[in-house]
């Protein structure tokens, strides 16, 4: 009787962390997750996306070919990742991975490269051929913050840049981001920033571009490396 209570309990806990439609895990437990890696300060990097073009599949094709399609995003993100891992649909067309272990830039954007060219490959979805891109940004616990809130804030934020592609700007040495207002409101610039700058614009909602810290080095940043489906 006693196995059955808990397994029982443990198929209620399983339910209450999983998205109903993907099979993902959901908002719930991601910020579960990101609280216990606080606690046993486990080093991660968090991936933040959503799909570019959704909702006009939507809007075209119906609710039923939008569900399948969001359905085939999350057996394809499964695949960008380990099974030590975890992958979560936040919500809408929004997802989420999270990478257990101390990673390299290189890793980093390597993994932005492999989750962008995974989703862009053609969906058969009944009658239908239809093909999106994605908006993709990652952080480094601790390395980029040793509070997850500003992870996970941050990632939020990450989804409202990365929609350009250009030369890069080096604002890292402005005291403040209205600095360089022109060079802001350029179309298609990247902004190299150092990574307390780019957690005080991104919590605060300042970045309209796409933004990348510089280079691992002995005494320079961790990476926040952003990109998108235009790139």
């Amino acid at each position: 009787a006693l196995r059955q209570e808990g397994e029982a309990r443990q198929q209620m806990e399983d339910l209450a962390n999983t998205d109903g439609l993907t099979g993902l895990y959901n908002e719930r437990y991601f910020d579960a997750l990101l609280k216990e890696n606080e606690l046993n300060r486990t080093p991660f990097v968090l991936f933040y996306l959503d799909l570019d073009r959704f909702k006009p599949v939507n809007d075209r094709y119906g609710h039923d070919v939008g569900d399948q399609l969001l359905k085939e995003v999350a057996s394809r993100l499964r695949g960008c990742v380990r099974e030590s891992d975890a992958v979560f649909r936040i919500g809408g067309d929004e997802f989420a991975l999270i990478v257990n272990g101390a990673v390299t830039e290189g890793f980093c954007k390597s993994r932005v490269e492999k989750i962008k060219a995974a989703i862009r490959e053609p969906y058969r979805l009944k009658d239908a051929e239809v093909q999106v891109g994605t908006s993709c940004g990652c952080a480094v616990y601790p390395c980029d913050s040793d509070d997850v809130r500003a992870i996970r804030t941050a990632g939020g934020k990450l989804l409202t840049v990365g929609l350009f592609k250009g030369v890069p700007v080096d604002l890292g040495s402005q005291p403040h981001p209205a600095v360089g207002a022109a060079q802001l409101a350029m179309v298609g610039r990247q902004i190299i920033v150092d990574r307390h700058l780019f957690f005080a614009c991104a919590v605060h909602g300042f970045f309209p571009l796409p933004v990348a810290a510089p280079p691992f080095s002995a005494g320079r940043p961790c990476p926040v490396f952003i990109s998108s489906s235009a790139a």
